[in-house]
């Protein structure tokens, strides 16, 4: 009896002594964390300083100068000008993914959706050029709000963005069950081919040579939607029939349920 107690005993100080190491290193890799999300952010404003001079300066002389430049010159400036923009959405999109995790750490609150979404299509859809369809009754969702927001405005945005048609049509669907909350953005655009969608929620990976403003994507928005989406106990899946449109369905749970 006396060995199985003292068995016993040192069971429990190895479990405390495990659990405190736990507790440690959580706390390092927090703390670690957040210094890496300062540096994220400091390198992130030192890298697009100098690039955003590089780009004004680009298109002062593209304006200022053009009749003394020659037609190659004046592609070289405006390249230039491009590959400034482009690195600049590089450094921007590194910088949301790397945020990710805070955003997911955000408090949860009540909201209402229908107010939500009305709020992203306005800042994305600023001229009115797209038909949006939210044919579902207004609810008060109990999530992380930052976090949906997030979600919702990369997959909206991508549906306006990656879209070949003269008139942009995207629906925006909701419902839930005792667990989950479950969400629905389709559009009519050129769909993606069966060979790219395994691939499409890999991080800098793009399908698309260009968006329909002629801009190369970065290859992070979608990793960012998925790493979200799971970080809020939900899944993400992709549908898409090329030529007819794509849509992205995915989950997250309920408050009760985590």
């Amino acid at each position: 009896a006396l060995k199985a107690l003292s068995n016993q005993v040192v069971s429990l100080f190895e479990l405390r002594k495990s659990k405190i190491q736990l507790e440690r290193f959580a706390k390092d890799l927090e703390n670690r964390n957040v210094e890496l999300e300062k540096f994220a952010r400091v390198v992130a404003h030192d890298i697009k300083s100098p690039l955003n001079n590089i780009s004004s300066l680009s298109k002062i002389v593209l304006e200022d100068y053009s009749s003394e430049l020659n037609e190659e010159a004046k592609k070289l400036m405006g390249l230039i000008v491009t590959s400034s923009q482009s690195l600049k959405d590089l450094v921007d999109g590194i910088f949301q993914y790397s945020k990710s995790d805070f955003l997911l750490k955000g408090n949860r609150s009540v909201f209402s959706l229908r107010k939500m979404v009305s709020q992203c299509i306005e800042l994305l859809d600023l001229r009115k050029e797209c038909r949006f369809i939210t044919d579902f009754e207004d609810v008060s969702l109990d999530v992380n709000r930052a976090a949906l927001q997030q979600i919702l405005l990369n997959l909206i945005e991508n549906a306006i963005k990656y879209n070949d048609k003269s008139e942009i049509e995207i629906k925006i669907d909701f419902s839930e069950d005792d667990n989950f909350y479950h969400f629905k953005i389709q559009d009519n655009g050129s769909g993606i081919e069966e060979r790219d969608q395994k691939k499409i929620f890999d991080i800098f990976e793009t399908v698309k040579a260009e968006d329909r403003f002629g801009k190369k994507g970065t290859g992070i928005g979608l990793s960012t939607v998925k790493k979200l989406v799971e970080g809020l106990g939900g899944a993400i899946i992709l549908k898409s029939t090329k030529d007819l449109g794509t849509s992205f369905e995915f989950s997250i749970a309920k408050q009760d349920y985590l």
